[in-house]
């Protein structure tokens, strides 16, 4: 009877272990590693480089093992993201594999209106350089996105860029099926990407300014994390991020023009959704494929063997 009893518990301290619960986060540009400072083109063809990117996400509410739901929902759940960090500890809790993650970006309405120093020095929500806060009355910086603009294309980045959006009106819920969680006796991880570009949309960034709490460009940027999908599931491979290669690409109406400094081997145009809409292979460093479309945007990436590159174009 004794080891009858001792085997149970032995059974139960198993079946009930809290392990850390870790989202890895992998930031995108167009599906291809996202670099801050590197040359991107928006879908007017206007030239600008990415200088900071943070946000908030909370309220997460997780599906696993059969259907279970798990919520890290409190000030001890917050996740701020700092590029190029990756790997954050969001809870402790008995989760084995994950099957869906709900979240909201932000933070929530509850506690977005606190005083940075009440918290302790390495919370996410504590006073931070660059800060993420503005002032009790408007509450965090629920998603931050600075850069530089070369607005009369002469190489020369002298236009300022800059959303910081505020308030709790922003916040906004994304949830995703997960199908590749990983987990150990110490840790279970949900790997999940962010796409930069998606905040971004169709906005023209060569009059975008600088935008800080509200307003109608705020607004577009807080609607385009569910409008442009950009959070996704992430693979292991997103983990490593494989390397950008130097290339561009253009749209004449009716083909794709692309050139890289090295010999190409694939092309591929999805939508905004990440739909594959086309794929061909290809043995040169540029070329032209022809493709028609009806003004909407795509993704176009090419691909070598030494890494790949990606751009949003207007089609």
């Amino acid at each position: 009877m004794k080891k009858l009893i001792i085997a149970i518990t032995v059974l139960i301290g198993t079946a009930t272990a809290q392990k850390d619960i870790k989202i890895q986060l992998t930031p995108l540009y167009n599906g291809a590693p996202a670099q801050l400072n590197y040359t991107y083109n928006d879908v007017n063809n206007v030239a600008f480089k990415l200088t900071r990117v943070q946000f908030y996400l909370d309220q997460f509410q997780i599906t696993h093992d059969g259907g279970q739901t798990t919520s890290l929902n409190t000030t001890d759940n917050v996740l701020l993201s700092d590029y190029p960090d990756t790997d954050h500890i969001i809870g402790n809790a008995n989760i084995n594999t994950v099957e869906s993650i709900a979240f909201n970006l932000g933070v929530n309405s509850a506690y977005n209106h606190d005083d940075p120093s009440t918290y302790s020095v390495n919370h996410p929500l504590s006073n931070q350089s660059p800060s993420m806060h503005w002032g009790w009355s408007f509450g965090y910086k629920f998603i931050v996105l600075e850069g530089e603009v070369d607005t009369d294309g002469d190489g020369v980045f002298e236009t300022a860029m800059q959303s910081h959006v505020i308030g709790n009106e922003f916040e906004r819920t994304i949830t995703l099926n997960i199908s590749n969680s990983i987990t150990d006796a110490n840790e279970t991880i949900i790997r999940l990407n962010y796409d930069i570009a998606g905040w971004l949309g169709s906005m023209d960034l060569a009059n975008f300014g600088v935008n800080h709490g509200g307003g109608s460009k705020n607004e577009e940027i807080a609607d385009n994390t569910v409008n442009f999908n950009v959070f996704s599931e992430g693979t292991t491979n997103s983990i490593i991020a494989p390397t950008q290669i130097d290339a561009s690409l253009s749209y004449n109406g009716t083909e794709v023009n692309y050139t890289s400094k090295e010999k190409l081997n694939k092309i591929e145009i999805l939508d905004l959704s990440g739909k594959l809409v086309y794929s061909s292979p290809i043995n040169n460093s540029n070329g032209i494929i022809p493709f028609s479309a009806k003004n909407q945007l795509y993704i176009v990436r090419l691909s070598s063997n030494n890494g790949s590159y990606s751009e949003k174009l207007k089609m």
